[in-house]
């Protein structure tokens, strides 16, 4: 039983010595450092016509995730305050801004594989402002927004140059990964 363990012990050993081997050489590789081209269409269903959303260049390295947003920032009315004197007299009112923002988030992680190829990892958070409800109570109107949410992530396997495409909601995404 002890020659047993002991022979596990020292495969175990070996294992983690060759990982910390197989490791200490990947860390002084170099990371490929790529260029995220992202581009996003939104399609109109009824009419056919199509609208860029956005066009963006962005950089990283191997593994590393980078971060793009497309957001729209609406301002509300969230609240109506009343300043009431010691007579409980109205001396003045307030209104709080709320904002409620709006768009696509999203992440990209381009990941070198042993063959050159390249993984594209990505997740993405869109939302959107649906409606803006005005609501009056004793005279006073606030506004309360409606957003929808949806988020999905994923992953696929291109080679340099060649594009990534996904639907997110009603927007088109496509992804091109190239080296910097």
């Amino acid at each position: 039983m002890k020659h047993t363990s002991l022979a596990i012990i020292a495969s175990a050993l070996l294992a983690f010595g060759s990982m910390s081997i197989a490791s200490a050489n990947e860390a002084h590789a170099a990371p490929t450092e790529y260029s995220v081209h992202v581009h996003i269409i939104k399609v109109d269903s009824n009419s056919g016509k199509v609208a860029v959303l956005s066009d963006a260049n962005l950089s990283t390295l191997s593994g590393k995730a980078v971060p793009f947003k497309m957001l729209q920032d609406t301002a509300y009315v969230a609240s109506v305050t009343a300043t009431i004197d010691a007579k409980g007299k109205n001396i003045g009112e307030s209104i709080v801004p709320g904002h409620a923002e709006a768009g696509l988030k999203m992440s990209v992680t381009p990941i070198t594989m042993p063959n050159g190829a390249v993984k594209v990892e990505y997740a993405y958070d869109l939302s959107s402002l649906v409606a803006m409800k005005s609501i009056t109570v004793k005279g006073k109107t606030i506004q309360l927004p409606t957003i929808d949410y949806a988020n999905g992530n994923g992953a696929g396997i291109v080679g340099v140059g060649s594009p990534l495409t996904f639907k997110a909601g009603d927007k088109v995404v496509t992804i091109t990964i190239s080296k910097a």
